[in-house]
């Protein structure tokens, strides 16, 4: 079963056509590693904690080669990025296999990262736009709106209008500064730092904000408009406290880490600016000033600059510091491609290719900024290893070029498209790209982000479709549709 279901959707998936050989073979190792080597058995003994897991096709997305189990945040990180499109009814699988029941209610799965587990409503919600599932719907609003409510008792600050604990998956203690190592401990998990508890992470905090955004979408559809209402409320109250407290006018940046005492640390969080921009935190020229302050050339953004001083160095980079995560880099891309960083986005891509490449035609965790080789970092006095075949690794090229370069955006009944050609790779295109009963054959020519040109078809339609003139194809109407765009720089 779980062989021949992989067959066949490594010959339904997209394809993908681009001058640049690199970018064409990362593409290739992305879908390789995604559908072949971490499209898993789903043991329902193990991992039905919901009774919601579908035994059909009873698979699972995997963390990565040495990561068999499915992590909260790996498991939306990869639906979001890839999985929505390519396989839906194992991402749906994952994400309930990381989720369980208390009191009756749904909700993530309980374990001791309280900071990571609200991406699973982004991850959630970009699956029901991707299928239109409506049987998930509900059960993905409770689950959301369940464990939110605990993490609000549990993570919420009312000072500051934050929630606290540490940044999105920075899990390990390298991936804070030295005033919050708690002196003498040899630990390298975060928890185990008591002054992390309490602070407050930039790309936490969108996140959160982002889940308030689900919240009030699932709620409207389900036909609860007080429940909608509160939940916009919400997040319309989280988002003014993330600029008022992170912002940085001066630098056209925010900050990293807000501390319980109203300092901040200034660091650049690749995840933060990020999410700040995908939520629309962060919009129009602000977000493009943002985006291009932050950018450095070299083999790749690191998840975080500068080296914390007194415990990471050039020499000596960090794990969760000055390393290049390409999971990062993904998010990264997306967000300099909605600001139209063409450049940027063609920079980015090329680096996570050639990484790649140089892997041994491989997707690893993590690399060196330097030397671009796979490597774990330094922490605790020693190098720690970087696992090969790390899904979200390779998702994040998957997720690069299709909400990236392409720009395809979901919409709750259409998909609509920004992309961003980087005038150097040339002619563009995407065949066989599925989105619930809709097929898209997506070809772009020119480069740069604004549109000259755009012509959209529906085979079988005669005439003009109403679609070329709003620039959306509705997800409603299901068919084969050819989208042909012409850009240029500006």
């Amino acid at each position: 079963m779980e062989k021949e279901y992989v067959k066949r959707a490594m010959d339904s998936a997209p394809q993908l056509f681009v001058e640049n050989g690199d970018i064409a073979n990362a593409w290739r190792l992305a879908l390789k590693n995604l559908l072949e080597i971490n499209t898993v058995p789903c043991p329902p003994e193990e991992y039905n904690r919901t009774g919601l897991l579908d035994p059909d096709p009873g698979l699972m997305m995997r963390a990565g080669g040495t990561y068999p189990t499915p992590w909260t945040r790996d498991a939306a990180v990869n639906t979001m990025n890839a999985a929505c499109f390519l396989e839906p009814e194992v991402a749906r699988n994952t994400l309930w296999a990381v989720c369980e029941r208390v009191d009756g209610k749904l909700c993530f799965q309980m374990d001791d990262q309280s900071w990571d587990k609200i991406v699973w409503a982004t991850g959630a919600w970009k699956y029901y736009l991707a299928t239109g599932d409506r049987e998930f719907l509900e059960p993905a609003c409770e689950t959301v709106e369940h464990s939110l409510e605990m993490l609000e008792r549990a993570q919420f600050n009312p000072e500051y209008g934050l929630f606290t604990g540490g940044s999105f998956f920075n899990d390990g203690i390298t991936g804070y500064p030295a005033d919050l190592h708690e002196a003498g401990l040899y630990a390298s998990f975060v928890g185990e730092h008591a002054a992390v508890k309490d602070v407050m992470a930039l790309s936490t905090n969108c996140l959160y904000y982002n889940a308030y955004r689900v919240l009030e979408r699932m709620e409207a559809l389900l036909g609860r408009p007080e429940a909608s209402a509160a939940y916009a409320k919400k997040g319309g109250k989280l988002k003014e406290a993330i600029g008022r407290r992170f912002w940085r006018e001066g630098a056209g940046t925010y900050s990293y880490l807000l501390y319980p005492d109203g300092r901040t640390d200034d660091s650049q969080e690749g995840c933060g600016i990020s999410f700040a921009v995908l939520s629309g935190i962060c919009e129009g020229e602000r977000a493009g000033r943002m985006i291009r302050n932050c950018y450095r050339s070299g083999r790749g953004l690191v998840s975080i600059w500068p080296p914390f001083a007194g415990i990471s160095s050039e020499e000596k980079p960090l794990r969760h510091n000055n390393l290049i995560w390409p999971m990062v880099n993904g998010f990264f891309v997306t967000a300099a491609a909605r600001c139209g960083c063409a450049d940027i986005v063609g920079d980015e891509i090329k680096n996570m290719a050639l990484l790649a490449k140089g892997d041994g035609n491989s997707y690893s965790e993590i690399y060196h900024p330097g030397t671009g080789e796979a490597f774990g970092g330094w922490q605790c006095g020693h190098v720690w290893e970087s696992v090969r075949d790390q899904t979200w690794s390779a998702t994040a090229m998957i997720r690069s070029l299709i909400f990236g370069v392409f720009g395809v955006v979901l919409k709750e009944d259409s998909v609509a498209f920004h992309p961003c050609l980087p005038p150097e790779f040339g002619d563009a295109a995407v065949r066989g790209l599925r989105f619930r009963e809709t097929e898209l054959n997506l070809s772009l020519r020119g480069g740069g982000s604004r549109i000259r040109r755009m012509e959209i078809r529906r085979r079988g339609c005669a005439g003009e479709c109403a679609e070329a003139r709003t620039g959306e194809i509705p997800l409603t109407k299901p068919g084969v549709w050819d989208v042909e765009i012409l850009l240029e720089n500006g």
